[in-house]
């Protein structure tokens, strides 16, 4: 099969670019034909000054892309267009283009993009929010959702309401990640039901098929791990590094009371709260958080392998958290935000523990109950449930899974 997969990269490198990573890899791992087709959201700087008076019209509908995507599908076959991410620069374009061409489309929903504006579901001050879900996207207008800005958040509804109006989404079939975000999607979009599927992201191991023996040595795993906990993504609002940053100063301080040593946490990745961590952190003149920065894939790995649990403390629904298939494949348990896709993949005390989202005290506690389980040795049930967990979300099933789905597409078409 030959795939043309489309995808438009952020201007801070997350989980769904690793997504459309470890899709390529296993597809190509299989024998298929795979070519990619990217644009950068930092190519946007070209817009800023007297230019900026053309991005409204250039993210609406990009007719670069449209020219590029028309070329590709008339000069070489493609079974399929499987599309990640179109925000801002490949845009809708892509699918008018693969329409005419005749060529079937398919669209990961890696957020919640075509339900909220700012693709998150949530607004700051409010937590989770499902207004426009329920009273349509006038309401990111009045709050300003995207950004905090009226104009960029005016573009973006205009944007959704024109293709909307056009009726090209109905010419697409929709894979989302979990069960959660089908029925979220589904109850916006009850029209579109009959082309969505259900499919998780495929770690990195799993794309190489490095996938671990659940019967494996967990002993050996246990020997490696060190006194920290990780978080690795980006430093957004919705991401909830403020409430990890105020429950890390108070379970030092917890430590400090009990006599004990605290963990340290490693925040591996960049975003716009960088500047404010670093700076609380120099204020706080604490030692036990360490900024690396954005790091390797491979660096992220390896620290997620000696970590003592991966730690998502999300304010959002989230997609499917990357973070979280990758730490199942070395065997470290997390601790999550019980609110979407992350209450689905972890259960609280078995694989990992959860916390209602924004409450630091209760986060506290969750690392406080993981501390307790490796420094009395009793970590290793947890660990084994991680390990049980990641065999269930191997590569072939992932793969099969796939294939599955674009075969159900291509039949349909014909």
């Amino acid at each position: 099969m030959r795939i043309l997969i489309v995808h438009n990269e952020y201007k801070h490198p997350g989980g769904e670019d690793a997504a459309v990573a470890n899709d390529i890899a296993l597809l190509t791992a299989h024998g298929h034909e795979v070519a990619l087709y990217t644009r950068h959201n930092e190519d946007l700087s070209e817009f800023y000054g007297p230019q900026a008076v053309y991005l409204p019209r250039v993210t609406e509908f990009n007719n670069e892309t449209y020219a590029d995507i028309s070329k590709l599908l008339t000069e070489e076959h493609f079974d399929l267009v499987h599309v990640h991410n179109t925000l801002h620069l490949i845009t809708p374009a892509v699918y008018y283009a693969a329409v005419e061409a005749q060529v079937p489309i398919v669209q990961t929903l890696h957020n919640y993009r075509f339900l909220c504006p700012a693709g998150t579901c949530y607004r700051k001050g409010k937590g989770v929010c499902e207004d426009c879900m329920q009273k349509g996207m006038s309401e990111a207008l009045f709050h300003r959702c995207y950004r905090g800005s009226l104009a960029e958040t005016s573009i973006l509804v205009k944007n959704m309401r024109t293709h909307l109006k056009s009726g090209i989404y109905e010419n697409l079939s929709y894979i989302c990640l979990t069960d959660f975000m089908k029925e979220k999607f589904i109850s916006v979009f009850p029209d579109f039901s009959g082309n969505v599927y259900v499919k998780a992201n495929v770690s990195l191991a799993d794309a190489k098929s490095e996938t671990p023996d659940p019967k494996g040595d967990i002993a050996s795993l246990l020997s490696e791990k060190e006194r920290f906990y990780l978080y690795a993504g980006r430093l957004g609002e919705e991401k909830g590094i403020r409430v990890l940053l105020a429950a890390w100063l108070s379970y030092v301080k917890v430590c400090e009371a009990q006599g004990k040593e605290a963990a340290k946490l490693y925040i591996c990745g960049d975003g716009i709260l960088r500047s404010y961590l670093e700076k609380k952190i120099a204020v706080a003149g604490i030692t036990e958080i360490r900024l690396m920065g954005q790091v390797s894939e491979e660096t992220v790995q390896t620290y997620m392998k000696r970590a003592r649990a991966l730690v998502v403390p999300s304010l959002w629904y989230e997609g499917y958290p990357m973070v979280i298939a990758e730490s199942e494949k070395v065997g470290t348990p997390a601790i999550v935000s019980a609110l979407g896709s992350m209450k689905e993949l972890t259960k609280d005390g078995v694989n990992g523990f959860t916390f209602p989202a924004g409450n630091e005290k209760a986060l506290v506690d969750r690392l406080l109950r993981m501390d307790k389980l490796y420094d009395e040795g009793d970590a290793e049930a947890m660990v084994g449930h991680v390990l049980f967990s990641a065999g269930e979300h191997t590569g072939e099933k992932n793969y099969e899974r796939l294939i599955d789905i674009y075969e159900d597409v291509l039949q349909k078409y014909r």
